[in-house]
């Protein structure tokens, strides 16, 4: 798990598209329009099974840059060049190809690392199929249960 803080992943985003910290003075303004941006790319990934364990501010009027953040370390990397992709307009630069190119492959890694499948069984009413048909049966049996370890678990 990497611990950091927003301001050093809205400074890696802008270092991204060639806004760098130390040549160009950004207002307080800019930096909270990037930070909104980036619990809203956080916000888009959530609703997309994409969870992070990033904690959003109450009020995002007063998001405070130096919050840290707990995340998965294969998370940075995405939050970083996903996040200099969608500021990118805003400053008027346009994206390098390597930097779309990353952004695509972090949040791949990060799907593949991060999204959780979760374990489904079919319904008792769910036809079986042409192939796959007793003579004397239609649907899926009833699930079963039993008790392992005083907990209950379905067969």
């Amino acid at each position: 798990m990497a611990v950091t803080n927003k301001r050093y992943i809205v400074d890696g985003a802008l270092d991204e598209i060639g806004l760098s910290g130390y040549v160009f003075n950004l207002s307080g303004d800019d930096i909270m329009s990037v930070l909104r941006k980036l619990d809203g790319l956080v916000a888009v990934w959530e609703s997309q099974g994409l969870t992070v364990g990033w904690v959003f501010s109450t009020d995002p009027t007063k998001t405070d840059p130096d919050d840290d953040v707990t995340i998965p370390d294969a998370s940075l990397q995405a939050l970083i060049v996903n996040l200099a992709v969608r500021i990118a307009p805003s400053f008027g630069k346009q994206v390098a190809f390597e930097t779309k190119q990353t952004a695509i492959q972090s949040l791949n890694a990060l799907r593949s690392a991060v999204v959780k499948i979760p374990q489904m069984q079919y319904p008792d009413n769910l036809p079986l199929g042409q192939g796959n048909k007793n003579w004397n049966t239609r649907y899926f049996l009833p699930s079963e249960s039993i008790t392992a370890n005083s907990q209950e678990l379905d067969v």
